[in-house]
């Protein structure tokens, strides 16, 4: 008897993790922006399984079985959209997941650019502090629709965020202000993996889109 009980104390802790990953809301982000969004908003109730990385290309990303197996295994599937993600959308369709599929840039009005002579959408949109708002809400709002029980947590956990946000616009429109017109411009993100919460104001610069040629073809696993 006394050798079980040594065993079970043993085993316990590795079990503990699994059990309470189970009992959260599992999601899965596109990229680690929105899993840091997702993060914020979501605390400790839910469990976050990120598909592209800090250092990778969204744009350019091929998605593996281990992927498929995280969609399938989801109640949340959260994405950039504005065709920032189209491998995304062609792996929702392979894998038939049960999961609710949540747009974060919902309502936003993406930046116009030109590209090649055509106008395309500026699939970045979280590069503009003033659209975190949107993405935060929508985010905010899948989390309670799918987990009613911690509404009030989300509910808080959010305006907490937004508070951040609100006051990093204040401080960007501040600097912004005390600069001379022809130099009030920043750097922004060259990559999908900057980090979003710095604020990217400017006056000219113009952030280059994703050619309509990087819409490459699944590999050859989910054809």
């Amino acid at each position: 008897m006394r050798a079980l009980l040594v065993l079970f104390s043993l085993l316990l802790p590795l079990s503990l993790p699994t059990a309470q990953a189970a009992d959260k809301l599992a999601v899965v982000t596109s990229f680690s922006i929105l899993a840091d969004m997702t993060r914020q908003v979501g605390g400790e109730h839910v469990h976050i399984t990120n598909l592209v990385g800090a250092d990778e290309d969204a744009h350019t990303y091929e998605p593996s079985p281990n992927d498929a197996k995280a969609l399938l295994k989801a109640r949340l599937i959260i994405k950039n959209g504005l065709g920032f993600e189209p491998w995304l959308d062609r792996l929702v369709a392979s894998t038939a997941t049960q999961a609710q599929v949540v747009t974060a840039s919902r309502g936003v009005i993406p930046r116009t650019l030109e590209e090649d002579g055509e106008s395309v959408p500026d699939p970045h949109a979280w590069h503009n502090l003033a659209n975190s708002e949107l993405y935060v809400s929508n985010i905010t709002k899948a989390l309670i629709a799918a987990d009613p029980a911690h509404q009030a947590d989300y509910q808080r956990n959010s305006q907490a965020y937004l508070k951040q946000i609100y006051r990093l616009l204040a401080e960007a429109k501040a600097k912004l202000g005390s600069l001379p017109r022809a130099t009030a411009r920043s750097s922004p993100p060259t990559t999908p993996s900057a980090t979003w919460a710095r604020p990217t104001v400017s006056t000219s610069w113009r952030p280059r889109a994703c050619p309509p040629s990087v819409n490459l073809p699944p590999p050859k696993w989910l054809r």
